[in-house]
């Protein structure tokens, strides 16, 4: 899990968002990081690590890639784990990715309503 650090009190004005800050360090770029309850960004590695994925209850796993990647990235068989992917072209300059945003929004707004954790 990751350290955190708890001020004494909030500043006048600090959202509840900024009461806890993570403290990350370079290595950590391995790990699941939380950024809010029930989503946990990290990388694709993590699928094969079963103890990662029962200790934090993933139950689904939102894999966003490049199509050129779909045959590297794609579905593990893994017992109660659902794997969706959205392909996004890598190329941002020729594309507008501000739909796949949405989708990509929709997709953990659902989950996170149904109180299931997502990588």
């Amino acid at each position: 899990m990751p350290k955190v650090w708890w001020p004494k009190a909030p500043e006048p004005g600090t959202t509840p968002i900024h009461l806890c800050v993570p403290i990350w360090d370079y290595d950590d770029r391995y790990l699941g990081q939380a950024i809010v309850p029930h989503v946990i960004a990290g990388p694709y590695h993590l699928v094969r690590k079963p103890d990662f994925l029962e200790e934090h209850q993933i139950k689904v796993i939102l894999c966003i890639r490049d199509p050129s990647e779909q045959r590297f990235l794609r579905a593990v068989d893994l017992p109660n784990i659902e794997f969706k992917f959205l392909d996004v072209p890598a190329d941002v300059r020729k594309t507008n990715i501000i739909p796949y945003f949405v989708e990509a929004t929709k997709i953990i707004h659902d989950l996170v309503n149904t109180e299931q954790n997502v990588l």
